[in-house]
């Protein structure tokens, strides 16, 4: 297993700013290199130093490109995070692993909301990259278009080259329009590395 936050964003030894966003997302990655491997993974946030109660909910989620899979999304009252996940493999000969997100109730040691777990059985060559993250607040019209045209500018022409390149409309204000916000982006192999 592996966990890492990503760092800030920050300047390169080259002086330039790093072209991809780095997020704050707290990243778990789950991956078997060798033989096979039954693991539960539990996600249980404790609000306010665990004095705040949550609610839990498993919802669709719209971040994973070609796949419906649910999200898990804990909300209080001062904070919403949610938990996404990718499936993938690491060789082309193997399926993707299949990944199941159920609420589990642990009251009983103090928690004051449901948690949600994933029982995995992952054999060589698979592996899952698990995200807890802030999501980003629903944003209007406007400020999505304004969000827009700050990351034209911000981010190299290369990637926003690419970008377009993956929108079927030669609508250029459609393009800049449907990339998602920076925070909030679908959620790919590449995007977790």
């Amino acid at each position: 297993m592996l966990d890492f936050l990503p760092r800030p964003l920050i300047t390169s030894t080259t002086g330039s700013l790093h072209s991809k966003p780095l997020l704050p997302w707290l990243i778990r990655r789950v991956e078997c290199i060798r033989g096979s491997l039954s693991i539960n993974v539990e996600c249980a946030p404790a609000f306010n130093y665990a004095r705040n109660p949550h609610v839990t909910t498993i919802v669709d989620d719209d971040t994973v490109l070609l796949s419906k899979h649910k999200k898990g999304l804990f909300e209080s009252a001062d904070l919403t995070l949610d938990l996404r996940y990718i499936a993938e493999t690491t060789t082309e000969d193997v399926d993707v692993p299949v990944v199941h997100l159920t609420t589990l109730d642990l009251s009983a040691k103090g928690h004051k909301g449901l948690a949600i777990q994933a029982f995995i059985h992952l054999i060589e060559g698979q592996a899952v990259t698990f995200i807890l993250r802030n999501p980003p607040v629903s944003a209007d019209a406007n400020s999505v278009s304004a969000l827009a045209n700050k990351a034209q500018q911000s981010l190299s022409p290369e990637i926003l080259q690419a970008v377009d390149g993956a929108i079927a409309t030669a609508d250029p204000d459609r393009a800049i329009v449907s990339r998602r916000l920076l925070d909030d982006p679908m959620l790919t192999k590449v995007c977790t590395i």
